[in-house]
């Protein structure tokens, strides 16, 4: 039975940090290819709001990877306040705006829980 949580724990920790880094890099691709020139728009407060919470997550990414827990909780965190940010800056179409920002840290973060969890039961 140890042996196939373990596996379990070992598959949730690398699908985690899989997801996270395409997160991650997607992001940081995104920011670097548009020479962060949307912080200079009209919307400078918001735009500025989400590219910390979107660094925010990043980081709990970065730190997921030495301590699954806390790295899981910055990520839910970080990932679910972006999604209810957006959701109420977006107006309309906000819940459409939540999702494509805060799933791409929310889903990896759950999983780092989840990996921590199954790790604790061996």
């Amino acid at each position: 039975m140890n042996a196939s949580v373990s596996k379990v724990a070992i598959f949730l920790r690398w699908l985690a940090r899989a997801v996270g880094l395409v997160s991650v890099v997607f992001f940081l691709v995104y920011f670097v290819s548009t020479g962060f020139g949307f912080l200079r728009d009209e919307l400078k407060l918001e735009a500025s709001s989400v590219s910390f919470m979107i660094f925010s997550a990043s980081v709990g990414y970065i730190v997921a990877w030495f301590s699954e827990l806390i790295g899981g909780i910055i990520l839910v965190v970080g990932g679910g306040i972006l999604a209810i940010y957006l959701m109420f800056l977006g107006g309309w179409y906000g819940l459409e705006g939540g999702m494509i920002y805060g799933l791409p840290f929310l889903f990896p973060g759950i999983l780092f829980l989840l990996a921590d969890k199954s790790s604790k039961k061996l």
